[in-house]
């Protein structure tokens, strides 16, 4: 239970309850939910420039909100403060002896002498209940009367007599002092003395307010007001059914918010109630009736040119005066469904039929009606322009003209069938839209004796009023929304709601637009539809209080009027007063302030910073309290406007720098009376400062300077070793492509020498089998002659074979050598699981040639087909011979030979010939047939004859005749290769040594090897002791050991020589061949 309410300079209230704890109320929550705001509790306190003050150990303190206690004054030895109280910008104390006040602006602290209290009454002690500063003198509300300050001490006033006083409330604004007593208020006019002070409110005040127009008192026994411009007092009660009625009698607490509302402190709780609700007169639902109980309310119809209404109950109809609704006249007893308004007859319809009231007269006129109207019961009716009666009885549908006496019935078969059972809730005649009928499923309309269903209108629910603005067009307000039809268009226009989940009741038209009263106050619309104020609770109206279809507006009045049915009686405004008026502000509420989920402030919006990196949480509220608090924000000026979800906003991630947070509503109706500002800064770390950057700077271009120089050497470096390398491989490249040319111009030669060796052992055996084949024909053995002549012809061929290539035409035995070459493949078809079938008819296919090249041909024939053929497949090679050539086929089932006659092929050397040619420069012919079933490629050269065989042996002996020399030059060569190869080992071995086993002389030697050879003798011996170390060395011998087996004594004369020769020492060598 609160005793003190203090007003928060940043908005909401601050609440001091009767155990000395401290709350703040923002309009959405009270902070904490449990403890206080303040670590402890004070049962003295008291609140000025946005802090708490009270005294602790014989000190002023001021207590901050956020629980931060300074020390302001020291009060002299020993004092005792009884009662703390605010007065203006002084703090007023009070102990047994003395009166402080201490002034936050000077900041002096005074004090005032009680000993003529003490004198005053000495049968009892005198206790300070109040103080307040008026004009220039300090004034003391005691349990004896009042007192007034004189230089340093305080003397009794004797019109205050010796009487309790309660509490004191000085008016700047009227100078005028207010007393409060056990048995009321004596108001006392400053400004004539002389006047006798005004008594109000019998009763015993507790607290004391002031509004513009009015003294709000608040006592023991309830809530009076003071009315200024009539001098009256009222005492206020509240409807007990209202969850905004003032509940409690005590009223200890009274504080205006300057924004148009004044808090009340009770012992049932904390209320509000605002000033801005005056403009809404209430009629209790109790006064509405005759025996003063609540009564449902039917229908409202004002009375033209005057301030008049008729009021349809449940109990009868009642004639009341618009500005004192109490004033009723009960003209028609008896429930009544509906009435409408015929000039100064009045159509009623209740349970029985159609009744005509005078109201002129005050009577019920007799008229003759149809039978169905004097009997069924009537729940709506309606009159269009030409005077004809509407009206609904159940679901029937019927007219009647009272001038012709016509009815007419129209049943219920109109209501669309997917719709039924289906309940008429409205009934209304337009002047452009005919009957327009409200239902609980939409809208019907009679134009033309024809009934329409607007089916457009069914998603809008049960219709509940439908009213003709003066532009013809047609307003609707249903379950689900509010729209409207214009005259000229039977499509429907939304029209927008002032929240989404408003609940539409009633329309009314004045000069001022279009009002509907709905779950949510009042709202005011422009012709057009547009929103242009909207008015609710706490403003004077209650949520889901109208009821509907139950509303009217005085159009024809100077002053219109509007009356609203509520479940609480009637509301009445003026409506011309209500469209100018403009809800009082009320900023958005800063109420709480969180860094890190650690508590900042609570109720302050002044500058603070915090560190950078924290999370800001801000909890937001408004006063008075606000359904649905819609908020948006921006943290600078140019950013744009961001939602908040709920009531609480958390930043994070802020930069430093200075920010002006900027809240407002997203109700752009709002959004002039509820927003504020907050001001803070996030601190710059140092490591964010333009110092620090700076470093950062120097620091990063340091780096990279570094950086470049260091790669810089390292680019150097690599590049030193990549040149070293490449420097190396090129002569390592360089000495073995010498090794590799003088491998190959030894291997000439020695193809060269074992040519002529052969051509000289065949020189050799050649005379010998002339003497066998003259011996044999001597002897007349034939058989031995020919077999003499065979084997000559056989070593003719063997010399044909070798490297060079002449001109001259050369005969060979065809079957042989594809004999050899296929016996040579024959391996190689077994391991790859494919068969070579040879058929070869002739053993002596001999063939004439312009160049041998016959195994280069077959050997590339049957590596295509391996190439070509899968496994278990065969190569059929035929060899036979027709038409003076000799044919060689080769046929097989594997993959197309198409391309075979370009089948690139390597001769001696290095030279790349295709097969065509090579068969083209033996003198022969290919031909290559290719089918999906086979592939046959046939060759075929001249067929020779044995005859032109033996010509060709006795030329060719002739011509190697010739070059006998040549032939025992390369026989000498051999020799003293052959000895070096013998002796290269040995350190000793050197010119000497070969000529001794020669016989020659040491320079006819040197002279002949340099002319066979090109090279020293040593030059040479030199390369073949390197090269059989260079052998030795990639099998992984040591450099010493293999440097002593190839002739060299000194380890690193070896080195030496090795690396003039390779390019790189033998170290280097092995290195380079592991990796």
């Amino acid at each position: 239970m609160a005793k003190s309410l203090f007003v928060s300079d940043a908005g909401g209230i601050w609440l001091h309850d009767v155990h000395g704890k401290v709350r703040f109320f923002d309009g959405q929550a009270v902070l904490p939910r449990q403890g206080s705001i303040l670590s402890d509790d004070y049962q003295q306190l008291t609140y000025l420039d946005n802090a708490f003050w009270t005294v602790i150990d014989g000190s002023l303190n001021k207590i901050s909100t956020n629980d931060i206690r300074t020390s302001i004054v020291d009060l002299p030895v020993g004092t005792v403060i009884d009662k703390i109280g605010v007065s203006g910008k002084s703090i007023w104390l009070v102990s047994q002896d003395y009166f402080y006040t201490y002034n936050t602006q000077s900041l002096l602290l005074e004090s005032y002498s009680l000993q003529s209290l003490t004198h005053f009454d000495k049968s009892k002690r005198v206790v300070v209940n109040d103080a307040t500063f008026g004009i220039s003198k300090w004034v003391l509300a005691t349990n004896s009367g009042v007192f007034l300050s004189e230089n340093q001490s305080f003397n009794h006033i004797p019109r205050s007599g010796d009487d309790y006083v309660e509490t004191l409330f000085f008016s700047e604004k009227r100078r005028e002092m207010l007393i409060g007593t056990l048995d009321g208020v004596l108001l006392i006019d400053l400004n004539d003395k002389s006047q006798e002070p005004q008594k109000i409110a019998q009763s015993h005040v507790l607290s004391i307010a002031e509004t513009e127009n009015e003294y709000w008192i608040g006592t023991e026994n309830g809530l009076f007001v003071h009315s200024l411009l009539n001098q009256s007092t009222t005492k206020l009660k509240s409807n007990v059914h209202s969850s905004y009625s003032l509940k409690g009698h005590k009223i200890f607490s009274l504080v205006n918010d300057s924004q148009g509302g004044i808090w009340i402190a009770t012992e049932k709780g904390v209320f509000y109630y605002s000033m801005f609700g005056q403009q809404f007169n209430r009629v209790p639902s109790k006064y509405l009736s005759k025996n003063m109980l609540d009564t449902d309310l039917q229908n409202i119809t004002y009375l033209a040119d005057n301030d008049e209404f008729l009021l349809t109950t449940a109990d009868g109809v009642y004639r009341i005066n618009a500005n004192d609704p109490r004033q009723k006249d009960h003209i028609f007893e008896g429930q009544t469904h509906d009435a409408i308004l015929q000039g100064d007859y009045l159509w009623l319809a209740i349970d029985s039929g159609l009744v005509n009231y005078d109201i002129a007269q005050s009577k019920i006129l007799n008229i003759s009606l149809p039978l169905f109207l004097g009997a069924a019961k009537v729940d709506r009716i309606e009159m269009d322009n030409s005077g004809v009666l509407w009206g609904v009885s159940g679901n029937r549908l019927w007219s009647y003209n009272p001038t012709t006496h016509r009815f007419e019935e129209y049943g219920d078969d109109w209501i669309v069938d997917a719709y039924l059972p289906a309940t008429i809730t409205q009934l209304k005649a337009t002047l452009y839209n005919g009957i327009i009928i409200g239902t609980e499923h939409g809208t019907y309309s009679i134009k033309e004796q024809r009934i329409i269903f607007n089916i457009a209108s069914s998603e809008y629910g049960q219709n509940h009023t439908v009213i003709e603005d003066r532009n013809g067009s047609v307003w609707f307000a249903s379950d689900y929304g509010v729209y409207k039809q214009s005259k000229e268009s039977s499509e429907i226009q939304p029209i927008p709601l002032a929240e989404d989940s408003i609940s539409p009741k009633c329309l009314m038209e004045t000069m001022e637009g279009v009002w509907l009263s709905s779950s949510r106050g009042l709202t005011l619309y422009s012709h057009a539809g547009q929103i242009k104020k909207q008015f609710g609770e706490p403003y004077g109206l209650i949520n889901n209080e109208f009821l509907p279809s139950i509303c009217a507006s005085s159009q024809s009045s100077k002053h219109p009027q509007l009356v609203i049915g509520s479940t609480l009686g009637l509301v009445k405004v003026s409506a011309e007063q209500l469209s100018v008026s403009n809800l009082p502000h009320s900023p958005v509420i800063i109420s709480q302030i969180k860094v890190d989920d650690k508590l900042l402030s609570v109720g302050s919006t002044s500058t603070f910073s915090i560190e950078y990196g924290r999370s800001l949480s801000l909890t937001f509220g408004a006063l008075p309290q606000t359904a649905n608090l819609n908020l948006e924000y921006r943290l600078t000026e140019n950013s744009s406007w961001l939602p908040i979800d709920g009531a609480q906003l958390t930043l994070e991630s802020l930069r430093p720098g200075n920010y002006l947070l900027h809240l407002r509503s997203s109700v752009s109706e709002q959004r002039n009376k509820l927003h504020s500002y907050l001001s803070f800064q996030v601190v710059e770390p140092w490591y964010l400062s333009m110092s620090a950057f700076s470093v950062y700077v120097c620091s990063v271009i340091s780096v990279l300077i570094f950086i470049v120089w260091w790669r810089s050497r390292m680019m150097t470096r690599a590049n030193r070793l990549l040149k070293e390398q490449i420097d190396l491989k090129t002569s390592q490249l360089r000495h073995q492509s010498k090794i590799v040319l003088s491998n190959n111009l030894q291997l000439r030669k020695q193809i060269q020498v074992r040519h002529a060796l052969l051509e000289n052992i065949l020189l050799a055996i050649e005379p010998r089998l002339d003497k066998l084949k003259y011996a044999a024909h001597e002897a007349n053995q034939i058989e031995l002659e020919t077999l003499m002549d065979e084997a000559r012809i056989e070593l003719q061929q063997v010399k044909n074979i070798r490297s060079d290539s002449e001109s001259s035409t050369l005969i060979h035995n065809l079957s042989l050598v594809l004999e050899s070459v296929v016996t040579s493949w024959n391996d190689e078809f077994s391991i790859s699981g494919m068969t070579l079938d040879t058929e070869i008819e002739s053993k002596k296919s001999y063939v004439k040639l312009q160049q041998f090249n016959l195994d280069v041909i077959f050997n590339a024939l049957l590596s295509d087909a391996m190439k070509r053929l899968y496994k278990n497949q065969t190569l059929f090679v035929r060899c036979y011979e027709t038409n003076q050539r000799v044919l060689v086929t080769m046929s097989d089932q594997g993959v197309s030979a198409k391309n075979i006659e370009q089948t690139m092929t390597t001769t001696s050397g290095f030279a790349l010939n295709q097969l065509s040619d090579l068969v083209e420069q033996s003198g022969g012919e290919i031909n290559v047939y290719v089918s999906k079933e086979q592939n046959v490629v046939q060759l075929s050269w001249p067929i020779a004859d044995p005859e032109q065989l033996e010509s060709g042996l006795n030329v060719f002996s002739k011509a190697l005749n010739e070059n006998l020399l040549d032939d025992s030059e390369v026989l000498w060569l051999s020799k003293v290769e052959q000895l070096v190869m013998d002796n290269f080992f040995d350190a000793e071995f050197s010119t000497a040594n070969v000529v001794k086993v020669l016989f020659m002389s040491e320079r006819s030697f040197q002279r002949r090897f340099k002319t066979a050879t090109g090279k020293t003798f040593k030059e040479y011996l030199n390369e073949v002791r390197l090269e059989k170390a260079c052998q030795r060395l990639l099998s992984g011998e040591k450099v010493s050991q293999v440097a002593f087996e190839c002739g060299f004594n000194d380890p690193s004369y070896f080195s030496q020589r090795f690396k003039h020769y390779f390019g790189l020492s033998p170290t280097q060598f092995i290195d380079e061949h592991q990796e």
